[in-house]
């Protein structure tokens, strides 16, 4: 794809908020609007799932969906095309160049001279470049979570197909988060990488990220009262890795640990998750490895 310029004010560049689905993109998104970032008008309305809202601006999720379906291969009967996967793992980047101008006209109609905009989307994780030629000036706020929860929290909401595989849930883990990583490896200078859980618990380190390193100017650092008064605890919380649980998919997925590891490595505010290979799995997690060998996890 051709370098291509917008008329994007140069000290109102978009910040775009992205992670895996079920990451705490929504409550990342949250947070950051209250303190300056405009995220659209007319938003994704909350449900029993994200009763808080999600933050998305209808028109680029709208937007984002139809480019991620057209993109996945036909014939895969193994796939979950809204969230642009597919058993294969692969999208047809060669159609990106028909939606340019689309995109380009979605731009022009949400960005606002008089202030700070972006917005949030977790399919955006996966057109990263496509966004990065048209809005070059753009700023990134990724968020990542430790995978066992996020595994967790999609068989609790989606349907039969993760529900016949919950090993596809890892999987789309992995493959959303290869994408951050690999385009954070190469625009650091333009992006924050963060955990979840380690970000609620140092909510007064957003603020300064976004002014120091990616130079936006937010009225405000978040405290902790505020954070309170957003941050629902019941609605948003995370296994102890040493809960058999995670040292049974340890035992069944060591890559999607490694890759935690590296995002571990590289991240702004890192999980500080122990990824450490343990000898021997604990007896407590026989009973969870005998289970999700069973159901193909």
């Amino acid at each position: 794809m051709n370098h291509i310029q917008t008329n994007v004010h140069p000290s109102l560049n978009p910040v775009i908020i992205t992670g895996m689905h079920r990451s705490g993109t929504s409550l990342t998104a949250s947070l950051i609007q209250k303190i300056g970032v405009k995220l659209g008008e007319q938003l994704l309305e909350a449900d029993v799932f994200n009763p808080t809202g999600y933050f998305e601006d209808v028109d680029f999720l709208e937007f984002q969906r139809t480019v991620l379906k057209a993109m996945s291969p036909s014939g895969d009967f193994s796939s979950h095309t809204d969230w642009g996967w597919t058993e294969r793992e692969t999208l047809d980047r060669s159609l990106l160049p028909t939606y340019i101008e689309k995109a380009q006209a979605l731009i022009q109609a949400k960005q606002q001279r008089s202030q700070i905009w972006g917005w949030k989307d977790p399919r955006t994780s996966l057109l990263l470049d496509f966004w990065h030629q048209l809005l070059p000036d753009a700023r990134y706020f990724f968020v990542y979570r430790v995978p066992w929860d996020v595994v967790e929290s999609i068989l609790r909401q989606k349907g039969s197909l993760f529900c016949q595989r919950p090993d596809y849930a890892l999987r789309v883990w992995a493959f959303y988060n290869r994408h951050i990583l690999n385009f954070y490896r190469a625009n650091r200078d333009r992006c924050v990488l963060v955990n979840t859980f380690t970000m609620l618990k140092h909510p007064e380190q957003i603020a300064p990220l976004l002014r120091d390193k990616l130079h936006i100017q937010v009225k405000k650092a978040l405290s902790h009262p505020e954070l309170e008064s957003i941050y629902q605890d019941n609605l948003f919380h995370t296994r102890d890795w040493q809960h058999p649980l995670v040292s049974a998919l340890e035992a069944l997925s060591p890559e999607s640990f490694a890759l935690l590891s590296e995002l571990d490595q590289v991240a702004d505010i890192p999980s500080y998750f122990d990824c450490r290979s343990k000898l021997d799995t604990p007896l407590a997690a026989i009973p969870f490895l005998l289970h999700a060998q069973a159901i193909h996890l």
